[in-house]
């Protein structure tokens, strides 16, 4: 309640203590919100509610410690009934006339949603200068692990007006996915992407499909990665929240003189497989001097306990710039005290235009 700083409030309240209308309006250090509801209890206890409520440039950011969100000005229809998630029964309609997230602000957002008997459906659209989006969705909280289903498309996403990447890079996408899981570690399912385009100053890539499976469990879960650009896979026993910190410990062990966070990592025992197939399209988007036109492929294993990691990979050819490199071979195993590393190249040819 501190948030909200010095409030002023204007309303009235009409009716009786099981049946009642209330209006107010609420001026706040957040910004000013109004609200136009009508409650009915019933014999049983059991709530039912609808009406209005609208907020004028909003602090939602503050409001719920989210630095990434900032202010927001909606008008929403709110009407449902019941106490818990289990009682519930909802239905809300809502035209965001403005929201900020990461520094941009997104206009033209319409949310339209229901929870019934613990299933939520919704319905997301965005129609901004910079982003145009239409998401649909289901979350299915009865089984013992929730199921999700959402479908949808973006179109001419700027990444970098959006803040989202540095690069200038708009991007087309069509979405389905279907999963089911309650955290990081058990989600089961797939992500695919279809039709998507990327485009930069210097080009324009166009990428059919990509899908992302994730299925088993224990020494059997498997993450793997279907594409044109390349194939990958990940086997074993991992803790995907804390992946990146492990990595990042195997360098800093080596190189002490790193500058990076680390935190603790849980257990991680897996095999890597990554297969490079045709990536050039896409990396001369972004490093339009590199090209890497024959296939290539990684493997490696790691095992956190025994402090172990080994990473084998092979890249026939290698262009940048005026220079090929042939045969690419990398060899790299580490242990509790050793660090070995091998990198070797059949040969070098140079372009006189370096000279």
């Amino acid at each position: 309640v501190g948030k909200f700083g010095h409030v002023n409030f204007k309303g009235r309240f009409t009716g009786l203590q099981n049946d009642f209308v209330a209006y107010g309006v609420f001026k706040t250090g957040l910004g000013r919100f109004e609200s136009d509801v009508n409650l009915k209890i019933s014999k049983a206890g059991n709530p039912a509610y609808s009406g209005k409520l609208r907020a004028f440039d909003f602090n939602l950011g503050s409001l719920i410690d989210e630095n990434d969100i900032g202010r927001i000005t909606f008008a929403a229809d709110v009407k449902g009934s019941g106490d818990t998630f289990k009682s519930l029964t909802e239905q809300i309609s809502s035209q965001i006339r403005y929201i900020d997230f990461k520094g941009y602000r997104y206009s033209n957002v319409n949310i339209k949603g229901s929870i019934n008997k613990r299933i939520i459906a919704g319905n997301v659209t965005i129609n901004d200068k910079n982003i145009k989006l239409d998401i649909k969705g289901t979350a299915d909280y009865n089984p013992a692990m929730p199921d999700y289903n959402l479908t949808g498309g973006i179109t001419d996403a700027r990444l970098n007006v959006l803040k989202l990447t540095k690069d200038t890079v708009t991007l087309t996408t069509q979405l389905v996915t279907r999963f089911q899981g309650s955290n990081l570690n058990n989600i089961t399912g797939k992500i695919g992407l279809a039709s998507t385009r990327i485009v930069n100053p210097r080009d324009n890539f166009v990428l059919d499909s990509v899908t992302l499976s994730v299925s088993g469990a224990g020494r059997e879960r498997l993450i793997s990665l279907q594409s044109a650009l390349a194939d990958g896979s990940i086997k074993g026993n991992y803790d995907v929240a804390t992946l990146p910190s492990y990595f990042k410990a195997i360098i800093k062990k080596y190189i002490p003189s790193l500058q990076t966070t680390i935190v603790p990592f849980r257990n991680q025992q897996f095999d890597f497989n990554f297969k490079i197939k045709n990536i050039d399209p896409l990396i001369s988007m972004f490093y339009p001097d590199l090209k890497i036109p024959e296939q290539g492929t990684f493997i490696g294993q790691f095992n956190s306990a025994e402090k172990t990691a080994t990473l084998n990979g092979y890249i026939k050819t290698i262009k940048y710039g005026g220079m090929v490199f042939h045969d690419l071979i990398l060899d790299e195993s580490t242990n509790d005290n050793f660090m070995g590393l091998n990198i070797s190249l059949s040969k070098i040819d140079l372009n006189q235009s370096l000279f």
